[in-house]
């Protein structure tokens, strides 16, 4: 059944691990629960660079705060929170650290409403919010104007259109995270 390939290899036995060098720089994991891999590459004696990223090569990682990231055999990050913590990978007599910070990620938001209503007709407007943190609020605008405003999901408004037809509502939301970053 398969197929089966043969490459050779060139084992140069003259090239060491020199240092350990890791990346990317900054190391920022943009908002929590967000994956960052970290990127280690051993420097050997000749210059060359070989990625010793993956548990296979023999690194391992410490965190300093595992409260705020946690770090896989194969050096991805999860922030866990906001804030920043060092982490270190090591492999054989060589070891390096970087700063990885966890930033609170801006709020989505989906607005839902009808394409067109009968005039007179009473119709919703539902913002889908979410936030890595936490959703604060959501204001709901008509014409820019906050007519409303929701603090727990679902965030609907109800609203009446108008009894004459050929006009239109220009309905619009902004949502607010816990840190009152916002996004409409």
């Amino acid at each position: 059944g398969g197929l089966t390939t043969e490459v050779p290899v060139l084992v140069d036995s003259t090239a060491q691990l020199d240092h350990l060098e890791i990346g990317p720089d900054p190391a920022i994991v943009p908002e929590v629960g967000a994956v960052l891999t970290l990127e280690v590459d051993g420097v050997l004696t000749s210059g060359t660079r070989v990625d010793l990223g993956p548990a296979v090569t023999g690194t391992t990682y410490q965190v300093s705060d595992p409260n705020l990231v946690s770090v896989d055999p194969d050096g991805r990050v999860v922030g866990l929170a906001v804030g920043s913590t060092q982490v270190s990978a090591q492999n054989d007599i060589y070891s390096v650290t970087t700063t990885v910070e966890v930033r609170d990620g801006l709020p989505e938001l989906r607005l839902e409403v009808p394409n067109s209503v009968t005039a007179g007709q009473a119709f919703e407007a539902t913002a889908l919010a979410s936030d890595d943190l936490g959703v604060q609020k959501v204001e709901f605008r008509i014409a820019g104007t906050p007519v409303a405003t929701q603090t727990v999901p679902p965030y609907t408004l109800r609203l009446q259109a108008p009894p004459y037809g050929g006009s239109e509502i220009l309905v619009s939301a902004v949502v607010f995270d816990t840190a009152d970053q916002q996004v409409s």
